[in-house]
């Protein structure tokens, strides 16, 4: 097994209220017995996100998920199989309520947009 891994990383506050936050990652891999891609490890990912904090101790978060493609295999022939990328989008609205107590709700796939994160196996939809 053989990993290059290159990450980007760029977190920048606009304003006292406004944070903007963003990553690009390339991961190449190869397995070293068949030179093919290992599984499940896409190639190319990123994120863009916001923190905006329009009145004291409340935060919303939104934040864009992009994951390429990736090699899999089928989970009951074993063929191998190319995963299609997917982009998701995740919301986080957060209350500081007390120095070390901050509730949160969390959605996940906001948009409830279909993907598989392995072949077989489809993501839940839109979770709270």
């Amino acid at each position: 097994m053989v990993r290059l891994l290159n990450r980007i990383l760029l977190a920048l506050t606009i304003l006292p209220t406004l944070a903007v936050n963003a990553t690009y990652m390339y991961l190449k891999t190869e397995d070293l017995e068949t030179g093919d891609p290992l599984l499940r490890r896409p190639e190319n990912g990123a994120s863009l996100g916001v923190s905006w904090s329009p009145i004291s101790n409340f935060s919303f978060a939104p934040r864009l998920l992009y994951v390429g493609e990736r090699a899999d295999a089928d989970p009951l022939t074993g063929d191998p199989v190319e995963d299609p990328s997917y982009l998701r989008l995740d919301f986080v609205l957060r209350w500081q309520a007390t120095p070390i107590l901050a509730p949160y709700l969390r959605m996940i796939n906001a948009t409830n947009h279909t993907y598989e994160e392995a072949a077989g196996y489809p993501a839940a939809g839109r979770l709270v």
